[in-house]
């Protein structure tokens, strides 16, 4: 569970919304500000929404390259207005998500992202996909003294014994990167 939960309607500045919400970069706004007013280690779960429907924001404003986006689209992609302001919703939320990263890298470079999805892609411009690329959730994790090959061994051992052992992964990058500020109760525990 959590001790706290916090949701839009608490933003000062929710500028233009739609039926999920603020957009991103004013919820990672939000939160960077609680991040700077925290005087103790904190956990937070972010959910942010901007790359899903109704694909109501104004993205051309905060900067969306629409005719350099359009005019580099393979044929399999369509060029009509629905199309691009989907990808420019995707667009948008990478930028601020990428933003957010850097402010707050900057603020406290020990911090860790675990950045994932909450179910595989919807929907594919792609005419012929794997399985994989279809279904397949990424997970990235980004911190400093987090190397490239981290994972390596943890995904030979989880082949091998076919379970999952993210959480020990987890339990085990987040003690090598935090060190003794990582005090999270044993998280195998059920």
């Amino acid at each position: 569970g959590f001790d706290e939960f916090h949701c839009a309607d608490e933003l000062p500045n929710q500028g233009e919304s739609s039926s999920w919400g603020v957009p991103d970069g004013i919820l990672f706004d939000g939160i960077r500000r609680q991040m700077q007013q925290d005087t103790e280690d904190t956990f937070y779960f972010i959910l942010t929404t901007s790359n899903h429907p109704p694909f109501a924001y104004d993205v051309d404003a905060y900067g969306f390259p629409r005719e350099e986006v359009t005019s580099k689209l393979p044929p399999s992609i369509p060029k009509d207005k629905a199309t691009i302001d989907q990808l420019g919703h995707i667009w948008y939320a990478d930028q601020v998500m990428g933003n957010f990263i850097r402010q707050v890298e900057q603020d406290d470079p020990s911090v860790l992202f675990a950045v994932t999805g909450d179910h595989a892609e919807r929907f594919n411009f792609a005419a012929d996909v794997s399985l994989w690329a279809l279904s397949g959730i990424p997970c990235y994790f980004y911190g400093d003294g987090i190397p490239q090959d981290f994972f390596d061994e943890q995904i030979r051992q989880r082949i091998k014994r076919d379970d999952d052992s993210f959480s020990e992964s987890f339990y085990s990058m987040a003690g090598a990167v935090l060190g003794k500020r990582f005090r999270a109760a044993n998280i195998n525990d059920d």
